[in-house]
């Protein structure tokens, strides 16, 4: 699947593929114009292991 999609960008919200486009504008015209609240993610899709470190959360 990621190689039939390889350089698009992926509208993702609440951990869920939304659709695919062609560039980061398309997708952020689209989200903006369904989503009220702004909270979604565009990512390209690439074919590669991204480090995104280490992220703690302290509860008390």
């Amino acid at each position: 699947m990621v190689a039939d999609r390889l350089g698009q960008y992926v509208l993702l919200k609440n951990k869920t593929i939304v659709d695919y486009f062609g560039t980061p504008d398309d997708a952020r015209k689209y989200a903006d114009s369904i989503y009220e609240d702004g909270l979604y993610s565009i990512q390209k899709v690439e074919n590669a292991v991204l480090n995104l470190g280490f992220i703690g959360i302290q509860c008390a």
